[in-house]
């Protein structure tokens, strides 16, 4: 979604169907547990089956992008901050270039809205994991590919989806409204 295209929910409005926006931060190869991360996306959202119409799932494959250029530009970090999803590759939060824009705009993510850092190296990931934990304290760091897949589904199926997650969906997009205010006043 572009932010052109963001609006916030209306508390007495009834949702019944939400696209939900999903920023993926990676290096143009990286794979999330050998699958490409856009491919997980649609292999999550196809997995929820009781309700497939009430909630879709759009990535922002340019998720790395968007992020490096989100300290000096303000529409860029606008552009993060309408994805309720973040999915962030680790080597992206290793690499100093990156990770101060990355985790500062990550911590923003309102309560409702959700982190998820994968770690997917060969050798000690649980090391890795480690070495990750505090630089966005409210995210999830998974480091095994059923974990990651079931957080990933859950914020799809539960807070995502209109008919489990009215509530948290009308806060969510009411609170980045407020944060986009914040950067672009006018």
């Amino acid at each position: 979604m572009s932010v052109a295209n963001f609006r916030p929910y209306d508390d007495g409005e009834d949702i019944q169907c939400h696209d939900e926006n999903v920023v993926i931060i990676c290096g143009p190869n990286a794979t999330c547990f050998g699958t490409d991360p856009l491919d997980l996306i649609k292999e999550e959202k196809k997995s929820i089956e009781e309700c497939p119409d009430s909630v879709d799932a759009t990535p922002e494959p340019e998720g790395l992008k968007i992020a490096q250029n989100a300290d000096k530009d303000y529409q860029s970090q606008m552009q993060l901050h309408v994805n309720s999803l973040w999915l962030i590759h680790y080597s992206c939060l290793l690499d100093s270039d990156h990770v101060g824009t990355i985790s500062n705009n990550a911590n923003l993510v309102p309560d409702t809205g959700q982190v998820v850092v994968w770690v997917d190296c060969k050798d000690n990931r649980e090391e890795v994991a480690e070495k990750l934990t505090g630089i966005i304290p409210r995210a999830y760091i998974e480091h095994s590919e059923n974990d990651f897949r079931r957080k990933v589904w859950g914020y799809l199926f539960h807070t995502a989806n209109p008919e489990n997650g009215q509530e948290d969906l009308k806060e969510w997009s009411q609170e980045v409204h407020r944060i986009l205010e914040y950067i672009d006043p006018q």
